[in-house]
């Protein structure tokens, strides 16, 4: 309905059709209000839930990686200990020492 069809049927109305639509209209609003607040109260609560339940795992999951990430860095540590030159000759040594144990025994 254009907005000239509205404006002559408002002054075409009674006072007691007018009285009704402006209650209609009133309750329609009051109806999306009550709707909208009880939209942002759902929203609110469930961003609560989430909150209590979802945080304390994330936080427990840090924990976690906090606790990997030093073991990680504490083997890294200890590898770089190692001295692999030393080791490969020790190695070497063994299998040298291997095969001719293996020759004197005769495999």
């Amino acid at each position: 309905m254009s907005e000239k069809n509205n404006k002559k049927d408002i002054e075409s109305m009674s006072d007691h059709e007018l009285l009704a639509e402006l209650l209609r209209v009133s309750k329609r609003k009051q109806t999306a209000a009550t709707l909208l607040s009880l939209l942002a109260v759902v929203v609110s609560v469930s961003v609560l839930i989430a909150m209590v339940v979802l945080i304390p795992r994330f936080m427990a999951s840090m924990e976690q990686i906090t606790l990997l990430a030093e073991q990680g860095s504490a083997s890294l540590e200890d590898l770089n200990k190692i001295d692999f030159d030393t080791l490969n000759q020790g190695i070497q040594d063994f299998s040298s020492i291997a095969a001719k144990l293996a020759k004197w025994f005769g495999k």
